[in-house]
């Protein structure tokens, strides 16, 4: 260190610039950037969104841990919080190696290095007070990680085996051959999971956002799936633990012939059952964290696996929606699931559709309905409204507004699109229903 440079100075600055990052809008943003790059050079991350969500968590509670000691006392050691370990927990759980472990903690240190280098170097403009302070962070982060990797790695493997031994390991090796289409004797795996293969199978993922309280929810969700079972008359249902924050299940029940009404109609196809009651839910009023989606039902093997890959579907779509809605049901969101599978090529769409001029927007370059203020969306509501409802009458009775503010707003959105509704009402509803669903997410 420079003989001008004192240890106090190093670590004055470093309690100071601490203490000043420790905003929760400062660290999301933080947090976002180094999961989305750790995310893109570890596959097993970015395709699995239980790991990436207790990644998400772990993240950000590190970061926040690393900023609170900092700024109280840079030279103390450093604990790792709960949900770091839950996400070497989950990492067990989920099937990997504890090489996986690692390779995420050495490629994390990386990344949120190369960040931490960016902050210093353009925070401080005395070069010898920069260097100081970078060899003391480097030393810290080191050391932190050092005293802290051994309680990971004993985690990760106390979970992987405890999963080795009893009747658990076996429920979720079966349910995860029946996923991947394994040939399969139905009758026996169907005694070893305690759930009926041969009936009709309505798949649900139950998942905790991470403003839940607990960095391991799990038993929480596993309940939630007892009294959506027990909600919609089905036996217990079958759950499995995804990771920390997601639990995987599926209901056995809705036997062919539907139900009848009091008056003798069909009220539910074969194998459907009363989802709406799911809305109902105690411990869904009681938490704004806990969420469901649901998969369509389906008969069989086959049906599990349909199933299941149609709840996933309506989670991704439940979690990137502009509607925060504790269920979401798949037959609900199946053609934005299916129109947003390809999310640069929806954002493609809609800007086409919506900006105005073939996409290259309006005169001065106005967005034309693609924009994101409040008046744009509300442009976007009332054609909408407009083409589900068929008309303008019925469009304002939607609204709760006159029949001429209507007319009005339908004569801006034309000038705006630069062509009349009519031209393409097809891919007009459709783009409108995207960025009804999805909001900035679908909007160039």
């Amino acid at each position: 260190m420079a003989a001008r440079i004192s240890q106090r100075d190093v670590l004055a600055w470093v309690e100071r610039d601490a203490a000043s990052m420790l905003r929760e809008d400062l660290v999301s943003e933080l947090t976002g950037v180094v999961t989305a790059e750790l995310a893109a050079e570890v596959p097993e991350v970015a395709a699995d969104i239980g790991i990436r969500r207790d990644l998400d968590v772990s993240t950000h509670d590190l970061l926040w841990s690393y900023l609170v000691q900092a700024a109280k006392d840079p030279q103390a050691d450093m604990t790792f919080p709960p949900a770091a370990v839950e996400l070497a927990r989950t990492l067990a759980v989920r099937g990997h190696d504890v090489s996986l472990l690692l390779r995420m903690y050495r490629v994390g240190q990386r990344v949120f290095w190369a960040r931490l280098m960016r902050i210093v170097t353009d925070r401080i403009d005395d070069s010898e007070l920069r260097m100081a302070v970078l060899e003391f962070l480097w030393d810290r982060v080191s050391r932190a990680l050092e005293r802290n990797i051994d309680l990971l790695v004993d985690t990760h493997t106390e979970e992987s085996e405890r999963r080795l031994r009893g009747a658990l390991v076996r429920r979720t090796e079966t349910v995860h051959a029946i996923l991947r289409g394994e040939p399969i004797d139905v009758s026996a795996a169907s005694e070893q999971l305690g759930h009926n293969l041969l009936r009709h199978q309505t798949a649900l993922v139950l998942w905790a956002r991470e403003s839940a309280g607990e960095p391991d929810p799990s038993e929480q969700l596993e309940a939630l799936a007892g009294d959506a079972a027990a909600a919609l008359g089905c036996p217990r249902p079958l759950a499995v633990r995804s990771s920390a924050r997601v639990v995987w299940a599926w209901l056995a029940g809705g036997e062919p012939g539907g139900r009848s009404d009091r008056r003798g109609r069909q009220s539910l196809r074969d194998g459907e059952l009363p989802l709406e009651r799911l809305r109902e839910l105690d411990a869904l009023r009681r938490s704004d964290s806990l969420r469901i989606a649901v998969g369509a039902p389906a008969r069989g093997l086959d049906g599990f696996r349909t199933s299941h890959r149609e709840a996933l579907r309506a989670q991704r779509v439940a979690a990137v929606s502009v509607r925060d809605e504790p269920v979401t049901c798949y037959r609900d969101v199946e053609l934005v699931s299916c129109l947003s599978a390809d999310e640069e090529a929806m954002r493609a769409m809609v800007r086409r559709v919506l900006g105005g001029l073939g996409g290259h927007g309006g005169p001065g370059g106005h967005p034309g309905l693609a924009g994101h203020g409040e008046a744009a969306a509300r442009l976007r509501a009332t054609a909408l409204a407009y083409l589900e409802a068929g008309g303008a009458r019925a469009a304002a009775a939607a609204l709760g507004v006159h029949k001429n503010t209507v007319l009005y707003r339908l004569r801006q959105v034309e000038d705006l699109l630069g062509h009349p509704l009519a031209a393409d009402p097809l891919g007009l509803h459709l783009a409108l229903i995207l960025a009804d669903r999805f909001g900035p997410h679908a909007l160039p």
